[in-house]
C-alpha cells in the first residue's frame, strides 16, 4: 500500500473514532429530577422535564424519591377531578402513573394520573405541608431526541 494510501485509512479510522466518541457524548446517561412532567412514553422509558424544562427519558427503574422507588412513590391529600375536569369532594393518597406540574402567580399544583385508572387528582403543596413538591430523580436518562 503506498503512503497515501495508509495516510488516507489512518485519517479515516481516526475520523471513525472522533465520530463515534461524539455519538456516544450525545447519548450520555445522567441524573435527572423530574420537576415539570413526568409520564409513560414507551416501554419502561418515561418522559421526564427537568426545572430547565429540557425533556429526556429515562429508565423508570432508575427512578426514587425520599429512598422510594417510583412503584411506591405516592402524593398526599389529593382532589379528585370529574370527566368534566371540575374537583370533587373526594381526597386520597395515590400511587401516580404520570403528572404535570402547574405554577401559577399565586398558587402551584400538580396533576397527577392514579396508577391504574384513568383518573386524575390536583395535589397541591406549601410551605406548611411541603410533602407534594417532592419529584423523581431518575439515574438512567438519555435526551429526548
Amino acid at each position: 500500500m503506498s503512503r497515501a494510501g495508509s495516510f488516507q485509512m489512518a485519517h479515516l479510522a481516526l475520523t471513525l473514532i472522533v465520530l463515534i466518541s461524539f455519538h456516544s457524548g450525545l447519548l450520555a446517561v445522567s441524573r435527572q429530577r423530574c420537576e415539570t412532567i413526568f409520564a409513560p412514553h414507551s416501554g419502561d422509558e418515561y418522559t421526564c422535564m427537568n426545572a430547565r424544562e429540557v425533556r429526556f427519558l429515562c429508565g423508570v427503574n432508575s427512578c426514587s424519591s425520599d429512598g422510594l422507588k417510583w412503584a411506591d412513590f405516592i402524593f398526599k391529600n389529593c382532589q379528585e377531578y370529574t370527566s368534566e375536569n371540575t374537583l370533587t369532594n373526594n381526597f386520597e393518597d395515590i400511587h401516580v402513573e404520570e403528572f404535570a406540574t402547574v405554577v401559577l402567580p399565586n398558587r402551584r399544583f400538580l396533576t397527577a394520573k392514579k396508577l391504574g385508572t384513568n383518573t386524575w387528582f390536583r395535589c397541591t403543596w406549601s410551605k406548611q405541608s411541603p410533602f407534594n413538591a417532592h419529584r423523581p430523580t431518575c439515574d438512567s436518562c438519555r435526551p429526548d431526541p
